[in-house]
């Protein structure tokens, strides 16, 4: 059964209250953004510590990160965000839902492919965004797998570069359908629109839904 758009505004509307109403009072995601933003990338070293913070407490990336194939992760990736810090800060400077992803389609691969040589791809995406969060989305195996099941931009090697470039544009394409329903909501509870795009993804892909 397809739902119409207005049943999907208030769906959007009721799995963002109810992610709010278990998880809205971690302050831990807006601390480290917060860092992130004071601090720059200027000084990567001073970063690292919130990066940690960021994927070991909020994102609970330790188990995956504490493989051995990911030995000395904080080094690596601090040399990897230092190569990308052109692209970065430019995509800092972006928002997803109006950016030309098309003609940045070259960098976005390359700095996830970089990123990637030190950390997981879920954690790759987490540093990203915490990074640059009004750019690059957050996803899992669940919300990724969800979005795949509904792509219309093409289909890649899971979890490639290419898989998370069609990611941002098909999460491009849901947040500007629903911008006005984000906004007020984005608005209600003071976070991004990306956010809050990620608490709807995270929840309808996390829980069955009831019937009853």
């Amino acid at each position: 059964m397809r739902l119409d758009e207005a049943t999907k505004s208030d769906l959007i509307r009721d799995c963002v209250d109810q992610w709010e109403q278990e998880f809205g009072n971690d302050s831990i995601y807006g601390e480290c953004l917060e860092t992130v933003r004071k601090v720059g990338l200027g000084n990567v070293a001073n970063l690292t510590p919130t990066i940690k913070r960021f994927l070991y407490i909020w994102g609970r990336m330790g188990r995956v990160l504490g493989r051995l194939e990911y030995t000395n992760w904080e080094a690596k990736l601090k040399e990897q965000i230092e190569y990308n810090f052109r692209e970065l800060e430019e995509f800092r400077k972006m928002d997803l839902t109006t950016a030309p992803l098309e003609n940045c389609e070259t960098s976005i691969r390359t700095c996830y492919e970089s990123l990637t040589k030190a950390v997981s791809p879920v954690a790759t995406a987490k540093t990203l965004h915490l990074i640059c969060p009004n750019f690059f989305p957050l996803w899992d195996n669940p919300i990724a797998n969800a979005v795949r099941k509904e792509r219309k931009s093409g289909k890649c090697k899971d979890f490639s570069s290419g898989d998370y470039y069609h990611f941002m544009l098909d999460v491009r394409e849901f947040a500007v359908r629903y911008s006005r329903t984000l906004e007020d909501l984005a608005h209600q509870y003071e976070r991004s629109k990306l956010r809050i795009l990620d608490e709807f993804l995270w929840w309808i892909t996390h829980h069955t839904l009831s019937i009853f």
